[in-house]
């Protein structure tokens, strides 16, 4: 399994990283949008987390075309923010993720969801 990492904060980008691998998980790490994109293009990630404020493009934005692409859509979306409110979960679900974690989470309990859910979709 292969897990994308959309985070612009690194400390927390490595948190999950190293979250990720404790359960034989690789994972790769980007602080933009940009990079992050272009990163689909050319590896098959089982999964993806997003943080939705990052430096060069919303989350949700990203979220909504990744969805709109015909072989990415097929990879969920775990979106990871800080932003409060009950609206940014239901945006972010309806933009396409398949979940919404406000941080501070437990690193533990983000790799299990994702766990979850990967092999649920299998």
């Amino acid at each position: 399994m292969r897990v994308l990492v959309i985070e612009d904060h690194r400390r927390l980008a490595n948190l999950i990283v190293e979250g990720l691998a404790s359960f034989g998980i690789g994972a790769d790490t980007f602080p933009n949008a940009e990079d992050g994109l272009i990163a689909t293009k050319s590896i098959a990630y089982d999964a993806l987390v997003l943080d939705l404020g990052l430096p060069d493009r919303d989350g949700l934005d990203l979220c909504r075309a990744l969805k709109k692409d015909a072989v990415l859509r097929r990879i969920p979306v775990f979106v990871v923010s800080a932003r409060p409110g009950k609206d940014v979960v239901d945006r972010s679900l309806a933009a396409g993720a398949e979940l919404f974690i406000r941080k501070p989470f437990e690193n533990g309990e983000l790799v299990a969801r994702i766990l979850e859910r990967v092999r649920l979709g299998r």
